[in-house]
């Protein structure tokens, strides 16, 4: 049988059908959150910032992370030196994370900068600028074009700033927070007491609805408030409407407003209930408390929106319950002849409602910690994180206090002073929770590490001198002491004498210009020291003789970036001596994989890595002077891709100091140091290789039963000649010739004759061997020449230009470690040009790339020395450009496995690829690639136990 309902009960159910369209609506605004993101970051723009464009630019875009709100948004271009481009409006694509300008006319040769400023779905304005340039028509780059490099990240980022919110909207809704948790956390203590029939309830409603009017006009006025700074988020001045509606987060604190009034406007309509009233007025509460929850960061989420909305609703919620009631018990607890419920019994009645909240608010809250934080490290190094940190604490804290004062209550009857203690604990709570809405999250954003300079080290620029490209280099381009040095171009001479090399370096962050003059080095470049007051882009212009240069971009300094300090890789080098150029080389390649690890966030905890190159001018006392120092005042994990025969004084240094070292450059000696992990090949095995490559291919169809090599004399000769006799197995004799010999033409030719010898060798000084080889082979195109293999020390691209005819035909080879066909080898050859403009890749460079890399994955397991040690002495392949590691028990020997190089070159009788000829890349060559010639990796067996330095060739240990 169906009862029918009472008339009180008829009113209730007429109320809620006529609020639940209106609710129903209003929430849908809260919950629904149109693809939107903590705040948009810019991923991509076209023209590419930092870069100088080959065409005119007819339109400008920037993409975004998250979809941003047109309407208030805005980009302007002006050109470098502040003159206004005119441009037409914004325009977005169908998702909005696409923003598109059209210039008035479209942007030709010049240089220009692009400001931005976008409002994303909560209401954060983020904002930034980005340099670019368009080349000539020829493709000559603009005027300026070093302003563009030197202002830009190298790689990295364009800094963003996110506008933060005034202090009276976040107090505005701390004020709002707390109010609604009154009236909702009050009405449920009430009800739950009025429940379980504790006395004095109607009496502390009473007192609860006078203080309930009070809370609600608070709550109103401070959700009018929020409304009124969403409405002045966009790029207009004053309150605009625009940016309130097309907001997800302005949308949101409207649609409270909207539904606080509502209910308090039907409460006071049900006159003839004061429960009802009392029932809507709370929900008014607990409708800006969830709305409050759900106008946030939640908004960005895709997949799992339901699931984490819940739970941040009810994550709010518990926390309004726990304060509400809190505020609530000592505002209507009976003190003295005031009526009231009892504290104790009240406490007592209450307390599993509390735990309930409190543990629901401590699940849900570290659940979203989890999201929003996204990694640990954010916890420690952005200040979302540290509030986050700090609110966890107080929330332990007030949890403390609500267990000490219901053991109190337990003792007696009395109203405890301690409760005031543990609400303003939780109403400190709320306000950290409202000021975490006003910051930036960690989810989706990058690590410090990946923002800003991403390639920091020596600034490395290429110009355009009189005689052709000009290389200047800025070591280690920090403030205070560098080495500013200059090499190309046939810069020692002019005529018959020396030319006089000036530079002046300027910055915007330093009060007046520097001048210095250049000393002429006797490896051929120029080179002085300069004192640097300040970082910044600074630029150079150089003076020779008569002639000027345009300025190059030359940036200093290492952009600081929240959480510690950036670690350090050391690298000394010979970078202005006999060894520069190669030296150069190496430390563009350490800088490009640096910017790898970069890019992907860092080592751990996110930490940069910056490269400190110092120049040892190719003194070995100055090498271990510089490393001592280095190690001593930075936190060097690691000596990285140390350059030239002197810098084995460093990795010397930085062995005694427990500093571990990772050798790429052949030159530099093989060590019996534990500590000493060398990717450059094993001059012993070297050897092997190279007999191994003579035996198999050159013996059987040489007419001669010798080969020559050059023997300079020292002990990595001498190892590299004891594996040359053990790979050739007797197949063919060796002879060892004074390397002087070559200079000799007519004894050069014999050298070469294919007839006298199956194979040259030659090692010792690379430009004077190249210098003979060329001299000797003349221009003869059809030259019949022995195969020429020289010593990974000296096999390079300059090596094999300068030996002429040699070079071009493909005689010139060698043995080397590195593959420049693999796929880190061609990442590394792209990257090159692209984030070094005029620089091209090397096979030096690829050695120096590749110990970056082999550091990279040495810090899986931490970023201390020793970690970084222990992780090294388990060798495994890193890097699919280097043939194999070192041996485990000889580190400091060397890479194992070997191929045979040469240069292949476009000939001028080319057939096109498309006519069946062959493709040439040009990538280590202007014209040109290497070429493997032997068929396998070649090496001494790896089952056998390594050769001692002593039986390699090095002195036997006196004593």
């Amino acid at each position: 049988m169906k009862t029918s309902p009472t008339p009180a009960r008829r009113r209730r159910l007429s109320l809620g059908a006529a609020l639940a369209p209106l609710v129903a609506a209003l929430l849908a605004l809260l919950v629904l959150p149109a693809g939107a993101s903590a705040h948009p970051s810019l991923v991509q723009s076209s023209p590419a910032a930092g870069a100088i464009s080959p065409r005119d630019a007819e339109e400008i875009q920037l993409a975004f992370t998250e979809p941003v709100v047109l309407g208030s948004s805005e980009v302007t271009v002006e050109t470098l030196d502040g003159a206004p481009v005119p441009t037409g409006p914004l325009e977005a694509a169908g998702d909005e994370r696409t923003i598109t300008i059209d210039p008035a006319e479209p942007l030709t040769e010049g240089t220009y900068e692009l400001t931005w400023t976008v409002l994303g779905a909560d209401g954060h304005q983020v904002g930034g600028t980005l340099p670019f340039g368009i080349a000539a028509p020829n493709g000559d780059p603009p005027d300026g074009a070093e302003q563009v490099a030197a202002t830009s990240a190298r790689g990295g980022r364009e800094a963003e700033q996110v506008v933060a919110e005034a202090t009276i909207t976040v107090i505005a809704r701390w004020a709002s927070l707390v109010a609604a948790s009154l009236l909702a956390g009050g009405w449920l203590l009430l009800a739950v007491l009025r429940r379980r029939g504790v006395s004095g309830v109607e009496a502390a409603a009473r007192r609860w609805r006078r203080v309930a009017n009070l809370a609600w006009l608070v709550m109103v006025a401070g959700l009018f408030e929020q409304t009124i700074a969403s409405s002045m988020a966009g790029i207009e001045s004053g309150a605009q409407l625009g940016a309130l509606v097309e907001s997800p987060a302005g949308r949101a604190t409207l649609a409270q407003l909207v539904l606080a009034v509502a209910l308090w406007g039907v409460a006071a309509l049900a006159r003839r209930s004061a429960n009802r009233r009392d029932m809507l007025v709370a929900l008014s509460g607990a409708v800006v408390l969830a709305g409050t929850a759900l106008a946030g960061h939640i908004q960005s989420l895709g997949e799992g929106l339901a699931l984490a909305a819940a739970a941040q609703v009810v994550h709010v919620l518990a926390a309004g319950a726990w304060l509400g009631a809190l505020v609530a018990l000592a505002v209507v607890s009976r003190r003295g002849n005031r009526p009231g419920v009892p504290f104790a019994e009240a406490l007592r009645r209450f307390a599993p409602v509390v735990a309930v909240s409190v543990v629901l608010l401590v699940a849900t809250g570290v659940l979203a910690a989890l999201r929003e934080v996204d990694q640990l490290y954010f916890l420690r190094w952005s200040a979302y994180g540290q509030v986050v940190l700090i609110k966890s604490a107080l929330v332990v804290v007030a949890i403390a206090i609500g267990l000490l004062a219901m053991r109190r209550a337990r003792r007696g009857d009395g109203f405890s002073p301690i409760v005031r203690w543990e609400a303003g604990v939780v109403v400190t709570v709320l306000g950290l929770a409202a000021l975490l809405a006003s910051l930036v999250p960690g989810r989706g954003q990058p690590l410090p590490a990946e923002d800003g300079t991403l390639v920091p080290g020596p600034a490395l620029a290429t110009t355009i001198g009189p005689d052709g490209p000009l290389r200047v280099t800025l070591a280690p381009a920090l403030e205070g002491s560098n080495r500013l040095l200059v090499a190309g171009g046939d810069v020692p001479k002019r005529g018959d004498g020396p030319r006089h090399v000036e530079a002046r370096l300027f910055c915007g962050c330093a009060d007046e210009p520097i001048a210095a003059e250049l000393e002429h080095d006797p490896a051929g470049g120029w080179s002085t020291d300069v004192e640097l007051p300040a970082e910044g882009p600074w630029f150079a212009r150089l003076r020779m003789g008569d002639e000027k240069t345009n300025p190059v971009g030359l940036p200093v300094g290492v952009p600081e970036a929240p959480g510690p300090g950036p670690l350090t890789v050391l690298s000394v080098a010979d970078l202005s001596g006999a060894d520069a150029e190669r030296c150069r080389s190496h430390v563009l390649g350490l800088q490009l994989a640096v910017g790898r690890i970069n890019a992907v966030g860092g080592l751990e905890g996110g930490r940069k890595l910056t490269v400190l190159a110092l120049d040892d001018s190719g003194s070995s006392d100055r090498a271990a002077e510089l490393a001592d120092d280095a190690i001593a005042d930075n936190e060097v994990v690691a000596v990285a891709a140390p350059c030239g025969a002197a810098s084995a004084a460093a990795v010397d240094a930085a062995d005694a100091a427990g500093v571990p070292s990772l050798v790429a450059d052949p030159a530099v000696a093989a060590s019996d140091s534990s500590r000493v992990f060398r990717l450059a090949g094993d001059p012993y095995a070297e050897g092997y290789a190279q007999g191994q490559y003579l035996a198999e291919s050159v013996a059987p169809i040489s007419e001669a039963r010798r080969v020559r090599a050059l023997d300079p004399g020292d002990a990595t000769a001498a190892s590299r000649l004891a594996g040359l006799e053990d790979g050739l197995e007797g197949s063919l004799r060796v002879e060892r010739v004074d390397p002087g010999a070559i200079e000799d033409p007519e004894r050069a030719r014999e050298l070469l004759d294919p007839a006298a010898s199956a194979a040259l060798l030659v090692d010792g000084d690379p430009g004077r061997i190249a210098q003979s080889l060329s001299d000797a082979a003349g221009t003869e195109r059809y030259l019949q020449a022995a195969p020429v293999l020289a010593s990974s020390r000296i096999f390079s691209e300059r090596f094999v230009a300068d030996a002429g005819t040699l070079g071009r035909l493909g005689a010139i080879q060698g043995a080397v470690e590195v593959t420049p066909s693999a796929g880190d080898a061609l990442s590394y050859a792209e990257a090159t040009p692209a984030l070094f403009p005029g620089e091209a890749p090397t096979l030096d460079g690829l050695r120096g790339y590749l110990a970056g890399v082999a550091l990279d994955e040495s810090t899986d397991d931490g970023v201390e020395p020793e970690q970084i040690e222990a992780a090294l002495d388990r060798p495994a392949p890193f890097a699919d450009a280097l043939l194999s590691p070192w041996r485990s028990d000889a580190p400091g020997a060397g890479s194992q496995r070997f191929s045979v190089l040469k240069g292949t070159f476009l000939p001028p009788t080319l057939i096109p690829a498309s006519r069946g000829g062959d493709t040439y890349n040009g990538s280590f060559f202007t014209d040109g690639t290497w070429t493997t010639v032997s068929a396998e990796s070649l090496g001494p067996p790896l089952e056998d136990a390594a050769p001692s330095l002593a039986q390699n060739g090095e002195p036997e240990p006196s004593g």
